[in-house]
Formats: C-alpha cells, structure tokens, sequence
C-alpha cells in the first residue's frame, strides 16, 4: 500500500501490524532498492552425499580384512569419524 502511495507508514496502525515504524521504513527501502527477492536467501545447491552405498560397501570390505579405520577411511576418501561411525554401526546390525 505504500510502495503505492495508496496509504503513509504514519496512516498504518503499529499494533496492526506488530512491527515498529523504523523498521517498516527499512524493509519498504529495502523493496524499493533490491526488490523482492531481498528477502530471501538462496538456497544452497546440496552436496552429494559423503558415504554412499558403495563406499560403505567398500569401507566394509577394507575392515572385514582388519585394516586400520585411518587407512580405510584415506583409500575410500572419506574422513576418520565416518569411517569409524559405519564400523561402529556394521557392529551392531
């Protein structure tokens, strides 16, 4: 409604809307100078996951031949406490 000059942040009440007058004046010229999308963050692209099936497999296959976990983990690529954690876990199944 302001952006529109339809209504002044003098006419909105505060307790309408629950915010103080300075900050509404912040987020009307953050939508004037960067538009909408200023308001959101852009989600980050995902990273593919660390311990597929292959790699448990292959940590797997490495342990089950009494391999050290920090050797296992540097031939699979993945860090100490992921390798240690799929050993723990393969212990209990």
């Amino acid at each position: 409604m302001m952006e529109n000059a339809h209504a002044s942040a003098v006419d909105l009440p505060a307790a309408l809307l629950c915010i103080p007058h300075r900050t509404l004046m912040n987020w009307v010229a953050q939508l004037r100078e960067d538009g909408p999308d200023s308001f959101f963050r852009i989600a980050s692209p995902s990273k593919p996951r660390v311990m597929s099936a292959e790699v448990g497999a292959q940590c797997a296959g490495l342990l089950a031949q009494g391999r050290g976990v920090s050797e296992v983990a540097r031939r699979a690529g993945i860090n100490d406490y992921m390798c240690s954690t799929r050993r723990r876990n393969a212990a209990l199944e």
